[in-house]
């Protein structure tokens, strides 16, 4: 937590700067124009939909998947399941997305490999994934509503019984752009800015938390009894004490990321 935040306090004031030069901090904004942006800062998404192969899947054969989202749809993140494995190194997925300029109109769904896909061109991104490619550990983000999934493999020739014929499973989700200010770019900053204060209040909330155990101060040990006494001495000041900021501070407003960079609260 405390790297995170470390990061945090580099990245968020430049971006909060940026905002404030496009005008788009939440300083000068009213309570409605704060309710609205919150709404637009939502990560969630109601466009999401499992691909995956047969388990385990065919030998030589070729598969296709694929997914196509609305067209409010801007950008598309694929998490993969850890048990994606194929058998040989022949055996391999490759991700596509159409070229730039080309829009389909089919539904969406996810097609067999026994279908061929539509003439519309399409372009590979990243490498192939396969038993020697290592899949994916986090989730991967593509531009556009659309993405192929083809699964190309061979006759199984190694016989290798220690090797996983499982294929592969992900989670596709599709996320729209909000419209507000034209979808021009400071609503990108924005969306950043949130999530990053959003992340720099979690890890405080788990600095902070009553059962952190912090490290010795200088690499000593401390005493068991020494740790009873503290805990003896903290517990009896929570409790005499304890209504102090029970009701958080009396703050006339809440602050905005730049207020909170620079220490600046809004007391009563």
């Amino acid at each position: 937590a405390v790297q995170i935040l470390n990061l945090i306090q580099e990245m968020l004031p430049h971006v909060a700067a940026l905002n404030l030069l496009a005008g788009s901090s939440s300083a000068n904004c009213s309570t409605s124009q704060i309710e609205c942006t919150d709404v637009l800062s939502s990560t969630t998404s109601l466009h999401y939909t499992w691909v995956q192969s047969e388990h385990p899947y065919k030998p030589a054969t070729v598969s296709n998947y694929r997914v196509l989202f609305p067209e409010s749809v801007k950008w598309i993140s694929i998490e993969f399941d850890p048990a994606c494995a194929t058998l040989q190194p022949e055996d391999s997925l490759q991700l596509y997305v159409p070229c730039l300029g080309e829009v389909s109109t089919a539904p969406l769904k996810a097609m067999d490999g026994d279908e061929e896909l539509p003439p519309m061109p399409y372009w590979p991104v990243l490498h192939r994934f396969s038993s020697c490619m290592q899949w994916p550990q986090s989730s991967i983000v593509l531009p556009g509503h659309e993405v192929v999934f083809s699964l190309e493999t061979a006759s199984d020739y190694l016989k290798d019984e220690r090797a996983s014929p499982y294929g592969f499973r992900c989670m596709v989700v599709g996320y729209e752009w909000s419209s507000a200010n034209g979808g021009s770019p400071s609503m990108g900053l924005k969306h950043l800015e949130a999530e990053l204060a959003f992340l720099g209040g979690m890890c405080a909330a788990s600095m902070i938390k009553k059962d952190l155990q912090l490290p010795p101060v200088g690499g000593e040990e401390v005493e068991d009894e020494d740790v009873e006494v503290a805990e003896l001495v903290a517990a009896q000041t929570l409790a005499v004490h304890g209504q102090l900021l029970s009701k958080g501070l009396a703050l006339s407003n809440p602050p905005t990321v730049t207020q909170a960079l620079d220490g600046m609260l809004p007391y009563r």
